[in-house]
């Protein structure tokens, strides 16, 4: 009698996918490539000195070449030019982005699903 050929899984319980939600920061997070660029310009380092030409033409490329869109994406506050002069990149930083982008995505599924209680 033939067997019935067994499919070896990593997961043996179902996996549901309820919904989904994609992170869309406020308006005043956006930022086109040639404003972000030049404003790279006003940034200083840490020892107080401004950016040299070759940063700024290094930081330029990374952006180019990012695949960021050129007419409009999002940056943190610590990092955005109309909210800081002085940028930063610390971990406190890191968990306050963190905590807003994936924050947001949660919110906003639960909200899609009916769950979100304020």
């Amino acid at each position: 009698m033939p067997t019935r050929r067994q499919t070896p899984t990593l997961l043996r319980e179902p996996v549901y996918m309820v919904d989904f939600a994609v992170f869309k920061p406020d308006d005043e997070l956006k930022i086109n490539l040639e404003d972000c660029s030049e404003s790279a310009w006003k940034w200083k380092h840490p020892d107080g000195e401004y950016v040299s030409p070759d940063t700024h033409e290094f930081v330029k490329k990374v952006f180019e070449k990012s695949g960021i869109d050129k007419n409009g994406s999002y940056l943190p506050k610590n990092l955005h030019p109309q909210h800081t002069d002085d940028p930063r990149g610390g971990l406190d930083e890191s968990f306050a982005e963190a905590r807003l982008v994936m924050g947001g995505a949660v919110e906003e599924v639960l909200r899609k699903t009916g769950r979100l209680l304020l």
